[in-house]
């Protein structure tokens, strides 16, 4: 059995004929690694070769002396560490270090390092965005929150009255006199003048850019109360025909019999209209409405309570009935007439010169007619009963007819079963 050998540099064991370390790479010279050379050259022991058991691994050999190694001293490499022997079994030829492939291991270090970087800055990205955008989302409503808060306490319509989003600019207040009346539910409503501003200070429940305030007087010549709705019925009519509604008022639409009062209605614009483009109208939809240019010239003559005096007389049911007066209005005890109607109210004198007392039912036996629209009376306030020798007694009779214009005919109808039997009569006018 041959001696063992093992290099000189690294003290691996090295099989016959080899010419470079398995290990270490390094030239093995003739008979480097012979256990009895090394003895023999060196003044050492002998080195023993392997155990007979085949079994057992060899052992490393001592590291070899500091100046075996093939460095050059001061260099700036350190010395290199002796490795553990080789496991590789008895006859096996190793491939030289220097002929293995070499893996750059620095490659994959920093593939994996590159790999694992990549992930983290795209999860940092991902994160960010999502932040990001939630983030404007909250900036963003809580910037048009602020500025929803502001305008509301500046008296402002979010972007009306501004341009590019800025603050709307107030406006110097202007007033144009009207001194105009129309007669809405028995109340006669006067606008005094019409004003338009920013906002005015005793108004507190208007936040748009430009309010324009109708200022009217109010008298509710009936006897009965009143019941305007102002939010629904009246309506401030734009250039392009659109509507705006009162959203604030001085006093509430409850005007009591005889009642005279001073009142505003308060309109909100988007911007400053000129007054003299707008019109009020008053009616809700299902009642004969009036509308009025804000000019402080319109025609209001359709609207107006047209009166004449007939002074005509009727015999009728053994009594004399004089027709004083006939009123066409739209309004009637604080009620406005329905749309394309009107009321006519007849106001008579009767002297009842029967020795019999006459009871009287405006129901039962008058009619008017225009055209061929025949109604009965709404209401009369003529007396229930004429005593005998009655002079100079009064009442009204009134009716709802169409607003179309002609010849009106009060019929007095025929009672054939009163006792004496009573005929018909009829008065005609117009009005």
């Amino acid at each position: 059995m041959s001696s063992q050998r093992f290099c000189p540099t690294c003290g691996s064991p090295l099989t016959p004929g080899q010419r470079f370390c398995p290990n270490c790479g390094s030239t093995l010279e003739a008979g480097a690694g012979d256990p009895t050379a090394r003895a023999g050259g060196s003044g050492q022991g002998y080195v023993p070769g392997p155990p007979e058991d085949a079994t057992q691994l060899p052992v490393a050999p001592p590291p070899p002396p500091a100046d075996s190694y093939s460095q050059p001293p001061n260099t700036f490499y350190p010395p290199q560490a002796a490795p553990v022997a080789s496991m590789q079994q008895p006859g096996q030829q190793a491939v030289p270090s220097y002929a293995k492939p070499q893996k750059d291991s620095s490659r994959g270090v920093l593939g994996q390092i590159g790999c694992g970087v990549l992930a983290i800055i795209l999860v940092v990205v991902l994160l960010c965005a999502g932040a990001g955008y939630f983030g404007y989302r909250l900036l963003s409503n809580a910037a048009n929150n602020a500025n929803a808060t502001a305008t509301a306490q500046n008296g402002a319509v979010p972007g009306s009255g501004s341009q590019n989003g800025s603050s709307p600019t107030a406006i110097a207040t202007v007033t144009a006199q009207i001194n105009q009346t129309v007669t809405y539910a028995s109340v006669d409503t006067t606008i005094v003048s019409v004003q338009e501003a920013s906002s005015f200070s005793d108004d507190t429940n208007t936040n748009a850019s430009v309010t324009l305030r109708i200022n009217i007087k109010e008298h509710n010549t009936s006897g009965s109360t009143a019941f305007l709705n102002y939010s629904t019925n009246y309506l401030l009519v734009l250039s392009d025909k659109s509507t705006v509604a009162v959203n604030n008022s001085q006093t509430d639409g409850v005007i009591d019999q005889a009642v005279q009062r001073n009142n505003w209605l308060d309109f909100p614009l988007t911007k400053s209209i000129p007054i003299n483009q707008l019109t009020l109208q008053i009616g809700a939809p299902t009642e004969a409405q009036m509308s009025m240019s804000l000019t402080g010239n319109a025609n209001l003559s359709a609207y107006q309570t047209k009166t004449i005096t007939p002074n005509t007389t009727i015999q009728y049911n053994g009594m004399k009935w004089m027709l004083t007066q006939v009123t066409s209005s739209l309004s009637y005890k604080a009620a406005q007439a329905k749309t394309g109607m009107r009321f006519i109210t007849l106001a008579f004198t009767i002297d009842n010169p029967s020795s019999n007392t006459v009871f009287t039912s405006s129901s039962d036996y008058m009619r008017l007619q225009l055209g061929s629209t025949t109604n009965s009376q709404t209401d009369d306030t003529l007396p229930v009963d004429l005593a005998p020798g009655t002079t100079g007694s009064t009442g009204t009779v009134t009716f709802e007819m169409p607003q179309s214009s002609g010849s009106l005919t009060l019929i007095m109808l025929a009672q054939p079963n009163a006792s004496p039997p009573v005929t018909q009569q009829t008065a005609q006018f117009q009005i």
